[in-house]
């Protein structure tokens, strides 16, 4: 049973539809400080509730509540000011700049009209040790960085700004297994913080292994849509959550 108190994101009876149904009857819920691992076959619809969830695409049916208040967002920037961020499998830095002013190109920090330099890389190093790239320079150009080490960026320029939900949408579908550890490490630590986020992870196969914490959510395809099914996949089982007990969507 849910605690209410501990309820950071709730959907309901979610719906989407294009040529044949996408998704149908979607039940969804994160607790305050849970990852959660999402895990279907192409087609099943874990992008499009990802999308629905950040404001990229409008459900047809269905209500959502973030922090038990209404959540209705009609855009990507109207999720982000709630505190809903999304990392795409596609990366959206720009390569010519260095890591610290991909991590806050929208928010570069000023001073007398010109972009306070010493401030900037003091956020940056402060914003990549969450991520476990304490040690990369921020003055350096991401177009030198490697896949694995751009997706942490991402996720760490997600993280500095107000992050109450962080969706990671097929993030590690390019990325060898050390490279995947190394990236979900930092996200965890984050979910365990006080008041920490919610991390669900969208994958699109099991062979990664289990989710490293929370609650593991299953997604198959039913009579043409996209159903969500109480149980673990086929070759999986639900992760230990905090209390040791494991729990699945």
């Amino acid at each position: 049973m849910t605690t209410d108190a501990l309820l950071r994101f709730r959907a309901t009876g979610i719906g989407k539809t294009y040529a044949v149904p996408v998704l149908a009857k979607v039940d969804f819920e994160c607790l305050a400080g849970e990852v959660h691992a999402l895990i279907g076959a192409n087609g099943a619809g874990k992008s499009t509730l990802a999308k629905i969830i950040c404001g990229l695409v409008r459900p047809d049916a269905g209500t959502m509540e973030l922090d038990g208040r209404p959540f209705a967002p009609a855009n990507k920037r109207e999720a982000e000011a709630a505190g809903v961020h999304i990392v795409h499998q596609e990366l959206n830095l720009i390569g010519t700049l260095s890591v610290a002013e991909n991590l806050f190109f929208t928010r570069l920090p000023r001073r007398r009209g010109a972009i306070d330099r010493v401030r900037l890389r003091r956020d940056a190093r402060d914003a990549l040790a969450q991520v476990d790239l304490g040690d990369l320079d921020p003055d350096t150009p991401v177009e030198r960085l490697g896949i694995g080490v751009r997706q942490q960026i991402e996720i760490a320029a997600a993280l500095v700004r107000d992050c109450r939900l962080l969706i990671l949408d097929e993030p590690t579908a390019a990325l060898a297994d050390p490279q995947v550890e190394r990236l979900f490490r930092p996200c965890i630590g984050a979910a365990r913080r006080p008041h920490g986020r919610d991390l669900p992870g969208m994958r699109p196969r099991a062979r990664r292994g289990d989710p490293p914490d929370g609650r593991a959510g299953h997604r198959r395809r039913q009579n043409g849509g996209a159903h969500a099914r109480r149980g673990a996949p086929p070759r999986s089982r639900p992760a230990a959550g905090p209390n040791g007990s494991g729990r699945l969507l």
